[in-house]
């Protein structure tokens, strides 16, 4: 009778693993953990997981987050898996006659040693564009392009511009 009592209780977190993607990283695990709903020693609960993984996600830190749970007769083991985005170290313009790189650098929200972040930079491209709009060049066209050192965890952004 007693393993079916064990049987029907809810499995509980024995143990939480943080496996990090390409070093170096800037976050510490202390504060990865800190951040964690999923407790040593609480009942699993999917749902938990899922909000850790939107709220890595939202942070605006980690371009990758994954997550894997495996039981044991102890409980459940689970494994939260990161790679934080890499530092933005540079950004350049080319192709910018019209305007100084100065000026098109007040404009971005991206910034040298911040993540980098492709949504922030496309969004730049297009407030490069709108400037050009403004300033009399409708014909202006804006992209960006990365160049990102995986293993140090470090890239550039370079903005081009056709006037």
């Amino acid at each position: 009778v007693t393993s079916n009592q064990e049987a029907s209780q809810p499995p509980v977190v024995t143990k939480i693993i943080v496996t990090r993607i390409k070093q170096p990283q800037v976050i510490s695990e202390e504060q990865i953990r800190t951040n964690l709903s999923v407790k040593v020693g609480a009942i699993f609960n999917p749902l938990a997981i899922d909000l850790d993984v939107r709220n890595f996600q939202g942070s605006g830190f980690f371009q990758a987050v994954r997550v894997t749970n495996s039981t044991t007769d102890e409980g459940v083991v689970v494994n939260y898996i990161v790679q934080e985005k890499p530092k933005l170290t540079g950004i350049q313009f080319a192709g910018n006659s019209k305007r100084h790189a100065a000026e098109l650098s007040q404009i971005l929200a991206s910034k040298v040693g911040e993540p980098l972040d492709e949504r922030r930079l496309f969004n730049d491209a297009q407030k490069i564009q709108e400037l050009y709009l403004e300033s009399g060049f409708p014909h202006t066209k804006v992209n960006y392009a990365v160049s990102v050192n995986e293993d140090g965890g470090e890239g550039e952004a370079t903005f081009n511009i056709v006037e």
